[in-house]
């Protein structure tokens, strides 16, 4: 009798679990952010209404993205300071060029 009631005690609590919605439920990828960034930038850029442009560039500063005294149409990576990027050219020419060999 404790056997079997131990054992649908179990089944509740694992039905139970498997029910529960995480945050992460929802269908978010890596890069989601960067594609909203890039989507709000470019939106912010080809219109000309100023509560548009002021709610677009909300959501750009709310996202943590440093908008410069140029305004949001600048190039969004030229925003990122050249000691960030760590990218050896030189290796990069080689990689290219040993792919497009093979």
């Amino acid at each position: 009798m404790i056997r079997l009631l131990l054992t649908a005690c179990l089944a509740l609590a694992l039905t139970a679990c498997a029910s529960v919605q995480s945050p992460l439920d929802d269908g978010y990828q890596v890069g989601d952010l960067t594609g909203t960034v890039i989507q709000l930038q470019a939106e912010y850029c080809a219109t000309a209404d100023p509560r548009e442009r002021a709610f677009r560039l909300a959501a750009l500063r709310a996202a943590g993205v440093p908008v410069p005294p140029s305004g949001a149409c600048t190039d969004i990576l030229s925003l990122i300071p050249d000691g960030e990027l760590d990218i050896d050219v030189e290796q990069a020419e080689r990689d290219r060029e040993r792919f497009e060999a093979e």
